[in-house]
């Protein structure tokens, strides 16, 4: 009779349901990231970018406000615009713009999160794990921002959104997020120049990408762990 009672308190237990919610909802957005991103190739189709290429609007407005609005929203993959960028501008212009606005859409992010990112946390989260959660975010350095920035590859965009919960000034953030992404935006530029066809690119930034997300994974359970 004991260990039924304790079996149902288990199971009634708030902070077991907050956490199942929260794996639910983690995984539901990894999952819809990860298969929006994998169709990618599917979205690229040469009429489109017949279409856009002698649309003005399209390039100077639509472009720019499209690729923020899939960079901001993060569950919405953006590569399909850089492969169409890459049709309009060219591969080198291309990294120069989207570098830009990559900048931009990071900002965004982070005044988003700053302004309404612990109002989210504790809605999600709910007491006592919110003071929990909080304190770790709270404890990410600068240091592990530069790690972010260099090695984030998938993660740049939720990076921008944590960081905005810290108390990291947004002027460094915004000097460490132009520097640190730029290894990244190089070997794109790269292997832009090296592979012309569109179906190569992508598997060449696929490489890139979940290389420096290994490398990320490993920085942050072997030595930031242990820092910790």
């Amino acid at each position: 009779m004991k260990q039924r009672n304790q079996k149902n308190k288990t199971t009634h237990n708030p902070r077991n349901k907050r956490i199942v919610r929260i794996s639910i909802l983690a995984i539901t957005i990894i999952a819809t990231y990860f298969l929006l991103h994998s169709i990618t190739p599917i979205t690229y189709n040469p009429q489109l970018l017949a279409y856009v290429q002698k649309n003005e609007l399209f390039e100077f407005i639509i472009f720019p406000l499209l690729y923020l609005l899939t960079t901001v929203i993060v569950i919405i993959p953006d590569f399909p615009l850089n492969l169409i960028g890459v049709g309009l501008f060219g591969a080198l212009n291309t990294v120069v713009i989207i570098y830009l606005l990559s900048l931009i859409a990071s900002c965004i992010e982070f005044l988003l999160a700053r302004r309404f990112g612990k109002k989210v946390l504790k809605y999600v989260v709910r007491e006592p794990a919110f003071e929990q959660v909080d304190s770790y975010i709270g404890g990410i350095t600068e240091k592990d921002l530069w790690i972010g920035r260099i090695l984030g590859g998938y993660f740049f965009d939720p990076i921008s959104y944590i960081l905005g919960a810290t108390k990291i000034p947004l002027f460094n953030f915004l000097i460490i997020t132009s520097i640190g992404s730029i290894p990244y935006f190089v070997l794109f530029a790269i292997a832009s120049t090296m592979y012309p066809d569109i179906s190569k690119l992508y598997v060449a930034n696929e490489i890139i990408r979940y290389s420096m997300l290994t490398l990320f994974v490993i920085y942050w359970w072997k030595f930031r762990k242990n820092e910790s």
